[in-house]
């Protein structure tokens, strides 16, 4: 591994290490450790050859971030608050404190987390080295669990190491989400600004309710699905639950998450 760093620490920075106990678990994710940091204008860290994933979500201020894809491309992109992306740290990166609007130097506050695991490693290759700039509801969401899985590292206990592993699933799983509606939105025709006028009164268009509504169901069953794991839930009773058909909640589900809901509990 090849690591370069400067840390300019500011008060409130913590950050804690995570050995998973449960080693006889086939955990899909295993958390390595995950802080909270405030750092000043000289921060930076430049590696690669490390093997583990890192996902950051910049809570204030703002970061730049430089990195080599799967396929040899390289990017850059600032991260301001509300942005999460996610590195691939066996590939060369680069990430550090970006400069103020008038060249003056910065401040960056970010939630991070470092894991790994050969599961999720398609997802990682999928969603790596892309800024996702998330909207408040998903930003909050994404923030209470990386918020959760801080509070919970460091606690020896197999409950604790199963919990962690649904929080880091589903951080992934947000992700892929905010990468398949920038996708959708990126490829949507344009349409006449009239009719956006009408559908941006009270009543939304029906496939906005629709869509809606999908992940709704889909995130009831993941809540169900993380609270009853050790009662073996059976994806027809599952189903019969939410009120739908098994085929229609695996295929809502596959489509957010990229398994279906028994593989989920299973893992």
């Amino acid at each position: 591994m090849q690591l370069w760093y400067l840390h300019d620490p500011l008060p409130g920075s913590h950050s804690k290490a995570h050995t998973t106990t449960a080693v006889d678990l086939p955990l899909a994710v295993r958390m390595e450790g995950c802080g909270f940091f405030r750092m000043g204008e000289r921060y930076f860290v430049e590696r690669e050859g490390l093997d583990n994933a890192l996902l950051i979500l910049t809570t204030r201020g703002r970061g730049v971030i430089e990195s080599v894809s799967l396929d040899g491309r390289r990017s850059c992109f600032e991260a301001p608050p509300g942005t999460a992306f996610l590195l691939d740290c066996r590939r060369k990166h680069r990430y550090a404190t970006a400069q103020g609007p008038d060249g003056a130097g910065g401040t960056w506050d970010f939630l991070w987390v470092h894991f790994r695991g050969d599961f999720v490693q398609p997802l990682v290759d999928r969603v790596s080295g892309e800024g996702f700039v998330l909207s408040a509801a998903d930003r909050g969401l994404m923030e209470r669990r990386m918020t959760e899985a801080l509070d919970l590292a460091g606690r020896i206990s197999r409950h604790v190491d199963l919990r962690l592993a649904g929080l880091l699933y589903n951080l992934l799983a947000q992700l892929v989400e905010a990468q398949s509606r920038a996708v959708t939105t990126a490829s949507a025709p344009e349409v006449d600004e009239r009719v956006e006028e009408v559908r941006s009164d009270d009543a939304p268009a029906e496939g906005v309710q629709a869509g809606e509504r999908a992940r709704d169901l889909v995130a009831e069953a993941v809540r169900i699905l993380q609270q009853e794991y050790a009662q073996k839930t059976s994806i027809e009773e599952l189903s019969a639950r939410l009120h739908v058909s098994g085929s229609h909640l695996s295929r809502l589900f596959r489509r957010a998450h990229g398994i279906g809901p028994y593989r989920y509990l299973s893992t």
